[in-house]
């Protein structure tokens, strides 16, 4: 869209608010079902989320430390999480020891971490590994050990 419309178009929408008024298309408008039950369609649109930045939510969704969102919109699952320092960080939202699922809930409250229920590893809200279920089965796993630490 060219720079002129798109602001001739967002004053058209602030006089339409300060007016109360809404503005209808001439006639309806039919829009097949086939593209949204589409396989090609749908892939391409995976893709194209994944070569820009896609909003998963607002701030405010995230109110406090320990806030998750868990977001699968993208076609890989994303788990958004404000930290105790009060940042928000994403990861892919999977366990590092068997891929497993750490939060099921779009929306949630991680008290003080993540914790995959699988085999209970345990992850902070930074996303560091924090501890293996059993270190003795697992002796070369620490986070230092793991590329990036902990989640991805």
């Amino acid at each position: 869209m060219r720079h002129e419309i798109g602001i001739a178009l967002i004053e058209r929408i602030h006089e339409n608010l300060a007016a109360k008024r809404r503005e209808l298309a001439e006639r309806e408008l039919r829009v097949p079902a086939s593209p949204y039950r589409s396989g090609e369609d749908h892939a391409r649109e995976q893709m194209l989320f994944r070569r820009f930045p896609l909003v998963m939510g607002h701030a405010s969704e995230l109110p406090e430390p320990g806030a998750t969102l868990a977001h699968d919109g993208a076609g890989v699952p994303i788990l958004i999480v404000r930290g105790a320092d009060g940042r928000v960080r994403a990861f892919l939202n999977v366990c590092r020891h068997r891929g497993g699922r750490i939060v099921d809930a779009r929306r949630g409250r991680a008290a003080r971490g993540l914790i995959c229920p699988y085999h209970a590893w345990s992850y902070g809200l930074d996303g560091r590994l924090n501890a293996t279920s059993d270190a003795e089965a697992f002796p070369s796993v620490s986070s230092s050990s793991l590329p990036g630490g902990g989640l991805v």
